[in-house]
């Protein structure tokens, strides 16, 4: 599936955008992680793309193609990250700081996640979907701030952007609950596959992705308490064909005939890349701007911004994003996984 929108918005981003950028994405051997990768070695000039995936097959086949498409001056490197793991990200997170050097980190995009999965633990003792798709990306950023406050004085600027999903609505606020280790069956809300019956499976992606968004809103009114010039954004990439769905169901945690209902709605995973690729290299972009597809529900169509500057054009669809006090919540038990975030 090629992209209807691709064309049109890189239109609107003018070469200058890519040139002299580095960027590290997480989650990026396939889907809408890969394609923001491939379209950022191309465009770029005298910039670097890190790819941050665990070790794979997949893996070193995304590599290449990325090599094979970037532009004779763009340098590609491969950091192994398995954030299922925080002795991973931190090692990965030290690898990348250590080739960033002086130059620093113009971008980094927050995508990987999983989706839908049963209820277990981490090598660590937390929920697969919540470390994967939130504590470990919180720990990531917390560690490349040196690197991302080294290119926030520069021509590229510096950014930190999360990947959510409109699956942030559709559940309760924030729990602490969820963020704790698992203690045991039905700890964390047990099984259960159904989306639409809001089995435990997608109350646990629900609290990942919602705190996706409540996790940016917290981290821009530091950085601006702060006066840090690092912007801090998040988008969602609507129904995108990737790998995720698949995987879901192929794990058993997601429904088929639920699929079925959503799959008239997607869009390609191009489509669904370009509410990322904004958020990373928009020149009007914002610290607290939400973009995501504009046309019904979100499930798809030409990336625009849902929020600017940590406000909401339609505050009364994102009461669970703007609740102040999730805010506070969120930080202290990232904090108490993670440690310390220090701007």
């Amino acid at each position: 599936m090629k992209g209807k929108y691709t064309k049109a918005t890189l239109a609107k981003l003018d070469a200058s955008r890519f040139s002299g950028i580095s960027i590290a994405i997480t989650g990026c051997s396939s889907g809408t992680g890969l394609e923001v990768a491939l379209i950022a070695a191309e465009k770029g000039k005298h910039a670097t793309v890190y790819m941050l995936n665990r070790k794979s097959e997949r893996a070193t086949a995304a590599e290449a193609t990325v090599r094979a498409r970037a532009s004779p001056t763009t340098q590609v490197h491969s950091i192994e990250c398995d954030l299922a793991s925080f002795a991973s990200v931190r090692s990965a997170a030290q690898e990348l700081v250590t080739k960033a050097g002086a130059h620093g980190l113009s971008v980094l995009l927050l995508n990987a996640g999983v989706m839908a999965m049963a209820e277990g633990s981490t090598v660590d003792g937390y929920d697969m979907q919540l470390q994967t798709n939130h504590l470990s990306h919180f720990l990531l950023a917390q560690l490349c701030m040196p690197a991302l406050n080294k290119a926030a004085g520069s021509a590229t600027g510096a950014r930190i952007v999360s990947v959510s999903s409109n699956m942030r609505n559709f559940g309760p606020l924030l729990e602490a609950k969820y963020f704790k280790k698992f203690a045991g069956p039905g700890s964390l809300g047990g099984n259960g596959n159904s989306m639409f019956r809001s089995g435990g499976n997608w109350v646990r992606y629900h609290h990942s992705k919602l705190a996706n968004i409540v996790f940016t809103m917290a981290l821009n009114d530091r950085l601006q308490a702060a006066g840090s010039a690092v912007k801090a954004l998040a988008c969602e990439p609507g129904l995108a064909t990737t790998n995720l769905q698949g995987n879901a169901i192929a794990g058993g945690g997601m429904l088929k005939s639920e699929w079925w209902i959503l799959n008239f709605f997607f869009q390609s995973a191009q489509d669904g890349a370009l509410p990322a690729l904004l958020c990373c290299f928009a020149p009007d972009a914002q610290s607290g701007d939400y973009y995501a597809p504009g046309s019904f529900q979100n499930f798809y169509g030409p990336p625009v911004p849902l929020a600017r500057a940590g406000v909401f054009f339609n505050p009364k669809a994102e009461l669970l994003s703007m609740h102040a006090p999730s805010r506070a919540l969120l930080w202290e038990v990232s904090e108490r996984a993670c440690g310390e975030f220090r701007l």
